[in-house]
């Protein structure tokens, strides 16, 4: 699930970026999906941009930040 959210974020980079600022949108939520995420996991990214997908952070730590933010569950898919 870890690879397929790291794929996903890496080919979607600049419109998760984009909706992740505004907290909402259809690549957050398929993230959310992918990583078995709740629901505040969109106002948590908002929050914290720079954390998750700031300019320096690469697509596996955003992964790794993810999964660590207590929002994201490593149980099912």
């Amino acid at each position: 699930m870890g690879q397929q959210a790291a794929v996903f974020i890496e080919v979607n980079k600049e419109v998760l970026r984009k909706e992740a600022a505004m907290g909402q949108g259809e690549s957050v939520e398929a993230i959310s999906m992918l990583l078995n995420c709740t629901n505040g996991l969109n106002s948590e990214i908002k929050a914290n941009f720079d954390h998750y997908l700031g300019d320096n952070v690469g697509t596996y730590e955003t992964v790794r930040r993810l999964m660590n933010s207590g929002y994201c569950s490593t149980q099912g898919s």
